[in-house]
């Protein structure tokens, strides 16, 4: 029993966490992430949603009404889908491990969205500092909502871009070149597991 009010009175003389400064600022940058990673979610699948899904999308193009490359731009298509939604998929992971840090904390979930950009109406994270180069970003970063394009490609990157590959730039030529080297090995380490069904050496060796 002495134990207990022992206990209670050096418990009586920290202040309330919601008045504790670190406490509201911790909650604050975790509610800032849960704004972040829902706005990112519903940008990945959007755009993944605007990619053509069905073999019959890709059979004109243009004038022609019969395009040779149909199958193969299905393929590609299905491919940028199902990365997209992958990454999309992470989002989730990461807004779910967030509302388990504020429900940790007793504070309830955030499925708020950012406030939207006066001027452009996208989502706006103005403590966000993403920056392409040594030039600095005082201006936050907008998370838009619209169709796969380039510059939403581009948009990506920047998104998931760690601070040394932005103090890089991540479009500039020397990230570039690693880009493109990375693409050659994927490609030929897809080429090289589908040569893998082919059983004779020879007709393997002369096909790849």
């Amino acid at each position: 029993m002495d134990n207990d009010r022992k206990r209670f009175a050096k418990d009586s003389l920290l202040p309330p966490k919601q008045q504790n400064e670190s406490y509201q600022l911790l909650v604050k940058l975790y509610q800032e992430t849960c704004h972040l990673e829902h706005c990112l979610l519903n940008s990945y699948l959007y755009r993944a949603c605007s990619i053509k899904s069905a073999p019959g999308e890709f059979e004109k193009i243009g004038d022609s009404d019969n395009n040779i490359r149909a199958g193969i731009q299905f393929e590609r298509a299905r491919e940028w889908k199902q990365s997209i939604l992958m990454v999309a998929h992470a989002e989730m992971i990461h807004l779910h491990y967030v509302q388990c840090m504020l429900c940790a904390l007793g504070e309830l979930p955030c499925f708020t969205l950012p406030d939207r950009h006066p001027t452009t109406g996208n989502w706006f994270i103005p403590n966000w500092r993403a920056h392409v180069g040594e030039k600095p970003n005082n201006e936050g970063v907008q998370v838009p909502i619209e169709p796969l394009s380039p510059e939403c490609i581009q948009h990506f990157v920047l998104y998931e871009s760690t601070d040394a590959l932005q103090d890089q730039d991540p479009f500039g030529p020397k990230i570039m070149v690693l880009f493109k080297q990375l693409f050659d090995f994927e490609v030929n380490l897809n080429i090289e597991s589908t040569l893998l069904n082919v059983d004779d050496e020879q007709v393997r060796a002369k096909l790849f």
